[in-house]
């Protein structure tokens, strides 16, 4: 694989990552006054029945995320397209 179609892959995935992230997030927010009009023994039953999910597939994409940017990072260390500050001469 290219180094190029690695970094391009990488960028993809470290925006993806935490955008679902924040799409999980949002969906809590959505869901929140309907939450708090249900009684309580209901409120729990939804609880452990309906978002057991968010947090085995919501934990894989939060580190997935983490792992993401930290190499996106370490691909375009050297690439000085991608940075605004001037690159001083070494002596």
């Amino acid at each position: 694989m290219s180094p190029y179609l690695m970094s391009a892959i990488c960028w993809f995935l470290a925006l993806l990552f935490p955008a679902l992230l924040m799409g999980t997030s949002f969906a809590h927010v959505l869901e929140m006054r309907a939450k708090l009009a249900m009684p309580a023994a209901l409120w729990l039953t939804m609880q452990h029945g309906v978002y057991a999910e968010f947090a085995t597939i919501g934990a894989v994409v939060e580190l997935g995320s983490i792992v993401l940017t930290g190499l996106l990072a370490f691909l375009v260390r050297n690439d000085e397209r991608l940075f605004c500050t001037p690159r001083w001469p070494r002596h």
